[in-house]
């Protein structure tokens, strides 16, 4: 039974780093680097061509999934800093100090 549930472990993560590598676009620039040497292997200058198209898509998404990647960490920043901003507020309506020395 140990064994099956190795199986069923490899498999998920396999399909886990599969979706991975499709959304960053790397599989589309892996699809493209075959097709391009394959067409320049055949003289096929249409596979050459869907190679660079494949390349291309593969960039395009890379950067896009780069991109999301800053961004999403840029909102967390704000808001923790935000968090961090209402907490200082909160603890000096809580505890109000004496300005007046």
């Amino acid at each position: 039974m140990k064994k099956f549930g190795f199986v069923v472990l490899g498999a998920v993560a396999g399909v886990a780093i599969y979706e991975t590598l499709r959304q960053a676009g790397y599989l589309d620039e892996i699809t493209g680097a075959v097709k391009r040497t394959a067409g320049e292997y055949l003289d096929d200058p249409m596979m050459q061509v869907d190679g660079w198209v494949d390349t291309g898509k593969g960039n395009i998404k890379n950067a896009v999934h780069k991109a999301d990647d800053t961004i999403s960490n840029f909102v967390e920043d704000v808001k923790d800093k935000a968090q961090t901003v209402q907490e200082t507020v909160e603890d000096a309506v809580e505890q109000p100090q004496d300005i007046s020395e």
